[in-house]
């Protein structure tokens, strides 16, 4: 779910036990709100369940998730009802789900989710200018690996709450620096 102005946009998800690639708008303005399911152009991501999105200015990116059969690690992009792979370069993450996806100014941010079972505790940064994947240099302690944790960009930090490392929940408040690339606790 991608908050878009007033309107929430809901892409994918499962339905009837199996992944889905619709595209559904809640639109909430005039104290109503109502489903659409507008007309899209281009060719939509593949169902999937468990994938990260972000809104960059009026564009919304979709990064990975799973297909029913295995985790995906590609990136997918929304601009005016129009779907677009993008063919980003650089050190592609691997494929996974329940990760978050972050905008920053012209990049998106990438941290943890699971790759075939796996908990991952990564940071990884798509530069939009150049559609190019980086792994940053990050200080600090990260959190333990995370699946299905929460994401809040506030200035410039990134603050990781909660998720799975796989054998507990977790509880704790991780804060990310996107400038600095560091690890913190409060």
């Amino acid at each position: 779910t991608t908050l878009v102005g007033r309107n929430l946009l809901v892409f994918g998800g499962v339905g009837g036990g199996r992944p889905l690639n619709d595209l559904f708008v809640m639109h909430t303005s005039g104290g109503m709100a109502f489903w659409t399911e507008p007309p899209v152009n281009g060719v939509p991501p593949n169902p999937r369940v468990g994938h990260a999105s972000a809104l960059v200015g009026s564009k919304i990116f979709v990064f990975g998730g799973h297909d029913g059969k295995a985790c995906l690690n590609d990136v997918h992009v929304l601009v005016t009802m129009n779907w677009r792979a993008v063919a980003a370069k650089g050190g592609r993450p691997n494929p996974r789900v329940s990760c978050t996806l972050t905008a920053v100014g012209g990049k998106l941010f990438m941290v943890g989710g699971a790759a075939h079972e796996k908990p991952l505790n990564d940071v990884r940064v798509l530069d939009l200018e150049g559609d190019a994947w980086t792994v940053p240099t990050v200080s600090g302690t990260p959190p333990p690996a995370l699946v299905g944790h929460s994401a809040t960009l506030i200035g410039t930090e990134l603050f990781i709450f909660g998720g799975s490392d796989g054998k507990r929940d977790g509880n704790e408040l991780h804060i990310f620096d996107t400038e600095t690339l560091s690890w913190a606790m409060p």
